[in-house]
């Protein structure tokens, strides 16, 4: 089956064959598949083992069969040359697939097993076409297709961008000239600007009115927003912190926002990008979070049972959502958890904050050579508690209570 596990998390493993282990440079292809569930593990597996069968034909220049064992649904449209509707029954399997180059992204990019259903299913709604016949009229056909079908403007371009991506990895190998999913997206509607939009002063008060007692009965609900409130954080960023993300920094405590390590055993840390890496001094108002941490046993601050993906955050985004929805009355839908991160910039902003300590506290790198300082670990910690602390001056709503 391909699959073996390791401290509770499952891997895909296959032997290269003798003749291909000298273009690999290696005897054999292991990878986390980034769930603990066996069924999960098994579908992914046998995914991965058809494609890098594919893969291993594409590099021997021997014709790829259909396999039968993972049939394709059929399509709303094609990005063949053949144009939209044409089912994978009647199309001439030719060696280069779209498909073949899943295992080429996946070792290169180390994607989590979330994004590589995403892909793969977005491969498989366009009909998994031969590369070198996928023209500009066909991707428009598939696009437009998806939006026929009722896929936001936002979801297409998504899918889009997956097959832009692929066709991107081909384009650099020299298998195709043109990579013809380049600026094929559709403008994004004038409303997606506004998404996400910061908590109002009365909406950030229901919020905090509505979790004041919860600290001991749900310590996430309770602590989650404060932290995002005063940190800036991403929802995902708080959920995983561990105890000994606890620090102090020249007698300023803080919390270290990291991908490094396991949440739990078999539950790797994860951040959207490498520039979100940084320590993130408390607020004044969160010095009752560092005491109630620090009691707390080593491990996760807020331990959860995971989505089958492995994300810490899916299940509490849930919880989080009905409470704004139908406690608070926050009937906006442009007002999520996120915007506590867009109302930390506001304030960040109103407060005077240089841009510099704002990109630094939020996790944001800057383009260029100086992304490489996107964290926050090269600043004094007191200039980065300074500027926390000085939020409190800018329409802040206290979390006490």
């Amino acid at each position: 089956m391909h699959i073996t596990r390791r401290n509770g998390t499952y891997y895909f493993r296959k032997k290269i064959p003798t003749d291909l282990v000298a273009i690999y440079g290696k005897r054999e292809i292991i990878y986390s598949l980034r769930t603990r569930e066996r069924a999960t593990a098994a579908r992914l597996a046998l995914r991965a083992a058809v494609q890098l069968d594919d893969e291993f034909s594409l590099k021997r220049g021997a014709p790829i069969l259909e396999h039968s064992a993972v049939p394709l649904p059929r399509p709303t449209a094609s990005v063949s040359a053949d144009g939209p509707g044409t089912s994978p029954a009647t199309t001439k399997r030719s060696g280069t697939q779209l498909s073949t180059l899943i295992p080429i992204w996946r070792r290169d990019r180390q994607p989590t097993a979330k994004t590589v259903d995403a892909v793969t299913r977005a491969v498989r709604e366009a009909n998994d076409p031969d590369i070198r016949i996928i023209t500009r009229q066909s991707i428009v056909a598939v696009r437009d297709g998806w939006i026929e079908t009722g896929n936001s403007i936002a979801t297409t371009n998504k899918k889009l961008g997956f097959i832009r991506l692929l066709l991107g990895i081909a384009k650099g190998r020299g298998m195709i000239e043109s990579n013809h999913a380049e600026g094929a997206e559709l403008p994004p509607p004038k409303r997606a600007v506004e998404l996400r939009k910061p908590y109002s002063p009365e909406q950030a008060e229901e919020v905090m009115a509505a979790t004041a007692g919860m600290c001991e009965s749900d310590p996430a609900m309770y602590w989650l927003p404060r932290l995002a409130k005063w940190t800036g954080a991403r929802l995902n960023e708080l959920h995983q912190l561990r105890r000994c993300d606890l620090i102090e920094r020249d007698g300023v405590q803080g919390i270290r926002i990291t991908d490094e390590g396991e949440h739990a055993p078999g539950i790797p840390m994860t951040l959207k990008n490498a520039g979100s890496r940084r320590w993130v001094p408390l607020h004044r108002e969160l010095s009752h979070f560092w005491s109630w941490a620090q009691a707390l046993p080593e491990g996760p601050l807020l331990p959860v049972k995971t989505d089958k993906y492995g994300n810490v955050s899916a299940a509490f985004s849930k919880r989080y959502g009905k409470l704004i929805r139908n406690v608070c009355k926050i009937k906006d839908k442009d007002v999520a958890f996120h915007s506590w991160r867009h109302l930390f910039a506001d304030k960040c902003r109103a407060a005077g904050v240089s841009q510099e300590v704002r990109m630094a506290l939020m996790g944001h790198a800057e383009g260029g050579a100086a992304g490489t300082y996107g964290t926050s670990d090269g600043l004094p910690p007191s200039l980065l508690s300074e500027a926390v602390n000085r939020l409190s001056r800018v329409g802040a709503v206290g979390i006490k209570g």
